[in-house]
């Protein structure tokens, strides 16, 4: 199985502006958080609750075609890293809410790539470590 990489905050910029916007963080806090970030398992317990995504019903390569017909992303690469040992993906990356809730800032077809091929993805959790009181 391929290995994820930490992914380029530069080749996620639209994202993050996106994500900037959305929540009213700065963009130089969703950078600070970026570079303080950490590589982790993505639990099915916040994979089945997080916003933004419809990766956790996509649970077939059906069903991934499908959401992805439109939008030109390429499956068939992202099969093969994940099959191919030396193969790498960038890890997707989902900010944590103050309120503790999980928001997927980019990476959604690797996501519904690795749902339907049962595979536990390796993220980038980035934001706030701590809910607000």
């Amino acid at each position: 199985m391929g290995d994820w990489k930490r992914p380029n905050f530069l080749l996620e910029f639209g994202e993050f502006l996106r994500v900037s916007r959305t929540f009213k963080i700065p963009l130089w806090k969703l950078f600070l958080f970026f570079l303080t970030g950490r590589m982790t398992r993505l639990t099915d317990k916040d994979w089945s609750v997080m916003e933004n995504t419809d990766s956790w019903d996509t649970t077939t390569l059906e069903l991934v075609l499908y959401h992805t017909d439109h939008t030109g992303r390429d499956v068939k690469r992202i099969l093969s890293a994940l099959s191919d040992p030396h193969g790498q993906l960038p890890a997707p990356i989902v900010l944590r809410l103050p309120d503790g809730q999980y928001h997927l800032v980019a990476g959604n077809t690797r996501l519904m790539v690795c749902r339907s091929q049962k595979i536990k993805p390796i993220v980038l959790i980035v934001g706030y470590d701590t809910p607000v009181e």
